[in-house]
């Protein structure tokens, strides 16, 4: 049965070029009641005064440790964090981000009361700018991976999600292919495999919004939304799902395409939609005839 000195987090940051946040985003880690873990914070390799501000912050917790690669994205220093890890269990947390102080506190009793689980999540709350804060709650799930190719939103931010190395060393890294979409593929691949979620009922996280983050360019964000709708597809077939399941979730992320269309780009978003009804028409056909090579 497993203890509370049997679970030992390795806490995973990413940062590039963050010098606004990542101060309070390491001070949250600092201040968790749950002492019994590492933080490894990978400098993607930062222009700006990152580095000498992380290393002023940890100089007197041996717990936090900076490593410092070149610049390669936000998945390849995930990759690299869990590579270097050696918890037991894995949490993420983006460094525009910061936690509750009861973050891992929450985690661990949730696998302490369910060993069966292998993922958690949480709520979160979402600060502007301007300092507004606001609740961001994350929606049920039946621990049916079909959910997660309708949205994400069911399991809020990456820095809300931990997972215990037993997911990594069955389903590998992060997909170095997705700029973005990256995080729901990798829930998805772990939930395809039978790995089951538990959800947090605190919100424990909050989410920095920033105008200039990522997931404002909505250009990135279609291209990216239909590849890793086409690589969800592929693992579905290659487990065999219901076709007529598959595309009730389907459809609902195809019609969610216009989160990430504006005026701007209404074509590319339109372009968008037409291309990830051909990815899903395709499925179809390959589940019909499983032996006709479409899509290869």
């Amino acid at each position: 049965m497993a203890t509370s000195t049997s679970i030992f987090f390795s806490v995973i940051i990413p940062v590039y070029n963050n010098e606004t946040y990542i101060i309070r985003c390491l001070e949250s880690v600092k201040n968790q009641t749950w002492i019994n873990f590492e933080c490894l914070v990978i400098n993607d390799g930062s222009t700006d005064s990152t580095q000498e501000l992380i290393e002023a912050t940890i100089k007197d917790d041996p717990r936090i440790i900076l490593l410092n690669k070149p610049n390669e994205g936000l998945s390849s220093a995930r990759n690299y964090g869990m590579q270097s890890a050696k918890g037991n269990v894995f949490a993420f947390l983006d460094s525009d981000d910061f936690w509750e102080s009861y973050k891992l506190q929450q985690d661990s009793e949730l696998y302490l009361s369910n060993p069966h689980i292998s993922l958690t999540f949480c709520s979160c709350k979402t600060i502007n700018e301007k300092g507004k804060i606001e609740k961001y709650l994350s929606k049920p799930y039946n621990n049916n991976p079909l959910e997660l190719i309708s949205e994400n939103s069911i399991i809020s931010s990456g820095s809300g999600v931990t997972l215990k190395r037993i997911v990594y060393e069955k389903i590998g890294l992060f997909n170095l292919s997705l700029r973005s979409f990256e995080d729901l593929e990798y829930w998805f691949r772990a939930a395809i495999h039978g790995f089951k979620f538990s959800y947090g009922d605190l919100p424990t996280v909050f989410i920095q919004r920033n105008s200039k983050s990522m997931s404002q360019n909505h250009n990135r964000m279609l291209k990216n939304n239909l590849l890793c709708f086409k690589i969800q597809l592929t693992l579905l077939n290659a487990h065999s799902e219901k076709t007529k399941k598959v595309n009730i979730y389907a459809f609902k992320r195809i019609k969610g395409v216009r989160k990430y269309t504006h005026k701007s780009n209404l074509f590319i978003g339109t372009k968008t939609a037409v291309l990830m009804g051909y990815e899903l028409f395709k499925f179809n056909l390959r589940s019909i005839f499983p032996t006709n090579g479409l899509g290869s």
